[in-house]
């Protein structure tokens, strides 16, 4: 999809799906439901939103080995999550690494964002299969939710495991390889490098990668606990196995959507399709996503004007490169 006017077409179109979505719910009801969010409701999504922002945004530092200022590394993630929305392809990790350049070399900063997502979707993974664990066997009444959040993280975690052997046989350089064009050449001796340190990482620094996911983890909870949270507030009590299968499948979503030229409005529409999927009421779905995305907005806006005041995207002087190979 890369003729411009395509990509505008469908991005339109998912808009005016939403458009059409929320008048099916009825803008009366939409109104009602974050009325009953409230201020203080906002607020504190806003606060556990912050906090997971500010853990993402650790794992990043320690990803680029402690190389760049804290801000400076909550702003060039939250920068990222921006252009995520808006671009197609999670184009967001490519200006991460272009923005995370001004205070590493160009490999070591790509290296340090490979890092930072492999570690992503290991936090991720994890922390979902631990909770449907704990769901299936402290929560009888609710197994049949547990067991079917317990199978996506297995799936979700065996995506991580292949992504790793990709890594490590640097599949993606030698899949350019092919291509046989001058202009690539650059590129793919740049991606081969930042596989092989990638990888390096994981297997000759475990201590800090096991930091990276811990704090990802923990990031992990706090968007669970935003969901949870956005759920009790629009007056849906549901039990914890079945809000951790909504949260593990809507974040399975997201590698779908990920194809697509803009997040708004598919994001709505494919959760809109989970509750329908799931037996619950399908105009929450998507009244649960408006208010995530409400939250998410104000958390990227916060940091990035933040940023900017504070000149977190100015770049230093540049560190040595960082030494994958050495052991911790």
């Amino acid at each position: 999809m890369n003729k411009p006017w395509l990509k505008g077409s469908v991005s339109l179109a998912a808009l005016a799906g939403l458009f059409w979505l929320l008048s099916r719910i009825g803008w009366d009801e939409v109104g009602l439901r974050l009325g009953q969010v409230g201020v203080a409701g906002f607020a504190l999504l806003c606060l556990t939103g912050l906090a997971e922002a500010a853990l993402d945004g650790a794992a990043l530092r320690k990803a680029a080995s402690g190389c760049l200022p804290f801000l400076a590394a909550l702003f060039i993630n939250q920068a990222g999550a921006a252009v995520n929305i808006l671009v197609p392809g999670e184009a967001g990790e490519v200006f991460k690494a272009s923005l995370l350049a001004r205070h590493l070399p160009s490999r070591e900063a790509t290296s340090a964002v490979v890092v930072w997502n492999m570690a992503f979707r290991l936090s991720k993974s994890l922390v979902i299969l631990l909770a449907s664990c704990a769901a299936f066997a402290f929560l009888p009444a609710d197994r049949y939710a547990a067991a079917w959040a317990l199978g996506l993280a297995a799936f979700n975690l065996s995506l991580y495991f292949a992504l790793n052997a990709v890594l490590k046989r640097r599949w993606i350089g030698r899949a350019l390889s092919v291509l046989k064009r001058p202009y690539v050449a650059r590129l793919i001796d740049h991606i081969r490098d930042a596989e092989g340190k990638a990888a390096a990482f994981s297997g000759r620094r475990p201590g800090d990668y096991a930091s990276i996911a811990a704090f990802q983890a923990c990031a992990r909870v706090a968007g669970f606990a935003t969901l949870w949270l956005a759920l009790r507030f629009l007056g849906y009590g549901y039990a914890f196995p079945l809000c951790l299968l909504i949260y593990t499948l809507t974040e399975l979503a997201t590698y779908a959507v990920a194809l697509l030229p803009t997040k708004i409005g598919t994001t709505e529409g494919s959760t809109y399709l989970i509750f329908e999927f799931l037996g619950l009421q399908g105009p929450l779905g998507a009244i649960l996503q408006i208010v995530l995305r409400i939250k998410q907005l104000a958390i990227v806006s916060l940091f990035l004007i933040a940023g900017i005041l504070t000149r977190g995207t100015r770049g230093e002087t540049r560190v040595a490169p960082v030494d994958y190979n050495a052991t911790t």
